[in-house]
C-alpha cells in the first residue's frame, strides 16, 4: 500500500493531482495510504476491482473488516494504481458503491435481529417471564374445575426455587378456603393428603399451624 510519490520540486504531482480531480470530480485526495493488516484471518483489508479507467489505469478497491478473509462490512473506497513489485497507490477515496451500501444494510439488519433474538430469549428464559406462564397455566385449569390438577401446579411453582413466589400462596390459599369442600369426596381425600405429604416432607407451604387449622376444620380424621 502506497501513496502516490512525485517530485514535489517540479511541481508534478500538483499537475497530476488537478488532472485526476478533473477526470474524477468525486475523488478525495489522502494523504496518506489507510492502514491494512490482519491477525490469523481477521482485520481490514481491501477488496475488489471495479470502475477501471483505462486512459489513468486506475480502478477502485474498497477498505473492509474481514473475518476469515471474508469481507464483512465496507468502510470506504478509494481510487488505486497498482504499484510495481506488488500494492497499490492510493489516489483518494470515491464514495461506496451501491453493491457495498446495500451490503452493509444487510450486516447491520442481521446483527440488530441477532442482537433483537437474544433480547428475546433472555426474556422468555428469565424466571418473572417463567412464573407468568405458569401462573396463568395453573390459572386455567383451575378454570377448568380440575382442582387438584390446579394444586399441582401451583404446588410445583412453590418448589422451583428460581420463583417469588407469592401469588402461587394466595391462590392455594383462596383453593383450601373456597374449594376444597365443594370437592367429591374422592378428589377432596386425594388433594388432602398432597397437602399432608407436603407437611411432612418440610415443603414451604403451608405452614402446620394453618395447616392443622384446615385440618380440624375440614378433614379431622387426618393426623399430622
Amino acid at each position: 500500500m502506497k501513496l502516490l510519490e512525485y517530485n514535489q520540486t517540479t511541481g508534478q504531482q500538483s499537475d497530476i493531482n488537478k488532472k485526476l480531480q478533473l477526470k474524477f470530480p468525486g475523488l478525495v485526495p489522502v494523504k496518506k495510504a489507510p492502514s491494512l493488516g490482519t491477525l490469523n484471518s481477521f482485520g481490514i483489508s481491501v477488496y475488489g476491482k471495479s470502475n477501471f479507467d483505462q486512459e489513468t489505469n486506475t480502478y477502485t478497491k474498497s477498505l473492509a473488516i474481514c473475518a476469515l478473509f471474508i469481507p464483512i462490512f465496507y468502510i470506504s473506497a478509494y481510487r488505486v494504481a497498482d504499484a510495481p513489485g506488488g500494492g497499490w497507490y492510493f489516489l483518494g477515496k470515491e464514495k461506496l458503491s451501491n453493491f457495498s451500501k446495500n451490503w452493509n444494510y444487510v450486516v447491520l439488519l442481521i446483527i440488530f435481529a441477532f442482537i433483537g433474538q437474544l433480547a428475546y430469549n433472555q426474556h422468555i428464559t428469565s424466571p418473572q417471564y417463567i412464573l407468568k406462564e405458569k401462573i396463568v397455566e395453573a390459572e386455567n385449569i383451575y378454570r377448568t374445575g380440575d382442582t387438584n390438577k390446579a394444586l399441582q401446579r401451583y404446588y410445583a411453582i412453590l418448589d422451583d426455587g428460581r420463583f417469588d413466589f407469592k401469588s402461587s400462596q394466595l391462590a392455594i390459599n383462596n383453593i383450601y378456603e373456597n374449594d376444597l369442600l365443594k370437592l367429591s369426596p374422592e378428589a377432596f381425600k386425594m388433594a388432602w393428603q398432597n397437602m399432608v405429604d407436603r407437611v411432612k416432607t418440610a415443603k414451604l407451604f403451608p405452614n402446620k399451624v394453618e395447616f392443622k387449622k384446615l385440618g380440624n376444620k375440614y378433614f379431622p380424621r387426618i393426623k399430622i
